[in-house]
């Protein structure tokens, strides 16, 4: 994550990569993506440490459990990484226009986080 000289912050590949699958996660599975289970307490990523070491480093995502090296384990939003996907989700964005593209912008507005 970089911020840059207008407060605008910019998401790694790696940290879009996460939050995108985590929107589209949300959307896919979930009857009411804006209701039910806290979207912080919803396991909407599923994957290896490696796939979410950037997220998990900028604060934007966390494990459900413990970890392990060469397992896949499911991840869910922190508060930050949910503010993100809030604003994305009020862009209009959801799994049917995340799987037909295009993606969400990496570009995020200070007052959003």
């Amino acid at each position: 994550m970089t911020k840059l000289k207008d407060g605008t912050v910019r998401l790694s590949d790696a940290e879009h990569g996460a939050l995108v699958e985590a929107l589209r996660r949300r959307t896919r599975f979930l009857s009411n993506p804006t209701g039910g289970d806290g979207i912080t307490q919803q396991w909407t990523g599923l994957g290896y440490v490696k796939d979410y070491k950037a997220a998990v480093a900028s604060g934007l995502m966390e494990p459900e459990s413990t970890p392990h090296r060469g397992c896949m384990g499911w991840w869910r939003l922190t508060e930050r990484g949910a503010r993100i996907i809030a604003y994305w989700f009020g862009q209009g964005f959801n799994f049917e226009k995340i799987e037909s593209g295009p993606f969400p912008s990496n570009l995020i507005p200070a007052e959003v986080l």
